[in-house]
Formats: structure tokens, sequence, C-alpha cells
């Protein structure tokens, strides 16, 4: 055995005793009736497996629910598959960092977050929050920017107007701004169809 396999040995005793003295517990209080202490310790397997189960998918659903998945380009058609909480989402790179946008059809602009804002390489300290927005949480301050480099897969864009949101938001808004060059924007069955 090695230097840490010797070290968890009294953690290991410690929890051996312990699942003794569960047991011991267990059979003197259902001694009279050993069937329902099974259907008992039954149901609380499944409990504990249920939840074993629940805390590893969770990153899972997480992501689904952030739209994680790429999009999926066919010719000149961009298919987005809806998430979780029924919004849809992109991926572009914003001065060659990956920003996940929520597409906001009733947005202008593009609005960037203040943590998107920061990893994309801005000064958002230095930044001068003038403009105003109205939004579903109350009129908020913006701060115009110019995107050196907006990717989408091998396209790139140079010199985007966008905004940063003074306030707090949890994801970065992709607006009608960016939504126009495309021809047509359909969505049925699950789907996002961003047609160029």
């Amino acid at each position: 055995m090695g230097a840490m396999d010797w070290q968890n040995i009294p953690q290991l005793a410690y929890l051996g005793a312990l699942l003794v003295a569960l047991l011991g517990y267990a059979l003197v209080a259902y001694r009279r009736s050993f069937g329902r202490m099974m259907r008992h310790g039954a149901l609380w397997f499944f409990i504990f497996i249920g939840m074993i189960a629940a805390v590893g998918l969770w990153n899972d659903f997480r992501q689904a629910s952030n739209g994680l998945a790429q999009f999926r380009a066919q010719g000149a058609e961009i298919i987005l598959p809806r998430a979780i909480d029924g919004h849809y989402y992109l991926v572009l790179q914003v001065n060659a960092q990956p920003v996940l946008f929520l597409i906001d059809t009733g947005a202008s602009q593009i609005v960037l977050s203040r943590d998107d804002a920061l990893r994309a390489g801005f000064d958002v300290e230095g930044l001068i929050f003038s403009g105003r927005a109205n939004t579903a949480n109350g009129r908020i301050s913006t701060a115009p920017v110019r995107i050196a480099e907006l990717g989408l897969g091998t396209e790139l864009s140079h010199d985007v107007a966008a905004m940063v949101n003074g306030g707090a938001m949890e994801h970065s808004l992709l607006g009608m701004d960016f939504l126009q060059r495309f021809s047509r924007i359909t969505i049925e069955q699950g789907k996002m169809t961003l047609t160029r």
C-alpha cells in the first residue's frame, strides 16, 4: 500500500463503523417486521440513486437549457435547436472569444453583458454609459462599442457596432442589427432556421 492508502484507513474504518451501526439499528428496530424494513431500505436506496443521477446529469440539463448546443449549417441555412427554457441561442466569436448570445428579435442591437465584454477585451470600467434602453426589467444604461471581429463559423465581420449593458444581464443579446443579415427567419418544430 502507498502512503495515500494508509492515510485513508481511518476514514474507511469510521465509515464502516457508521454503516455497521446504522444496519444494526435497522435490524433491531425492524426485527419483527423484516418485510417493512426491506421496503424502507429499497425506497431509500432508490432515492439515493436518483439523487446521484440528478447531480450527474445537472450539467447536461444546464447546458441544454442555456442552448450550448452548436448550430448546424446546411448550405445557406443555419439551424438552431430550441433550448429547454424555450429560447434560441447562438455562439459567436467576439474578438476571438466564444460568447453565448440569446436571440432576441425584440432587441434592436447586439448587446454584450459586462462579463462577455470583459472577456472580449473591452475596458468596461473605462466605457461611457451614456445611452439608455428600455427592457423588460426597466430602463438601463448602455455604452457603445465596436467589435473588431465578429465570427459566425468561418464567416467574419469587422468593426461591428454593439452596446455593453450597464446592468446585470445573464446572456448577451443578438438583436435585429445582426438578424437582418438573413433573408428569412423561420421557427417550426422546435427549430429556428436562419436563411441567408
